[in-house]
Order: structure tokens, then C-alpha cells, then sequence
């Protein structure tokens, strides 16, 4: 098994639903620390959550408005 096949299953088995390798030679060495590769990784957030998000453009800013702790927050609480 390949290094990039374990890594992608170690992540998958974590919780990751989605694993990229991605080339980062185009950027600068201050960016890139002079590795050629980055790993992308994450999971899936709600189809309602991010529809609210993008339907509120301030969406922290106004979660600071309202005075919300952020306890009920999807991103929040999956983070």
C-alpha cells in the first residue's frame, strides 16, 4: 500500500469524507515551506447549514450581534 493510500484511509477511518492530494509548487517557498504537496481533507457540513450561511452574507457578524455563543452552531459544534 502506497503512503498516499494510508494516509487517505487513516483519514476516511477518522471521520473525513473527502481526502485530496494537491501540488502547491506553484506557490512561494514563504508559502509552501518548501514542501511540493498539501493534503485537503474535511467533512461534510449540512446542505441547510451552508444554504443559511450563504443566504447571510455577515453571517458571523451577525451571530456576534445576536449575542450567540455559537453553542448551536453546526460548524462549531462539528469542528
Amino acid at each position: 500500500m502506497n503512503l498516499n493510500h494510508q494516509i487517505e484511509t487513516n483519514l476516511k477511518e477518522s471521520g473525513a469524507i473527502f481526502v485530496h492530494f494537491v501540488d502547491i509548487t506553484n506557490l512561494s517557498p514563504e508559502e509552501n515551506k518548501n514542501y511540493p504537496n498539501a493534503i485537503l481533507f474535511g467533512i461534510n457540513l449540512s446542505p441547510d447549514y451552508l444554504q443559511n450561511v450563504m443566504n447571510t452574507p455577515d453571517y458571523v457578524q451577525m451571530m456576534i450581534q445576536n449575542n450567540s455563543d455559537f453553542a448551536d452552531d453546526e460548524l462549531y459544534l462539528t469542528e
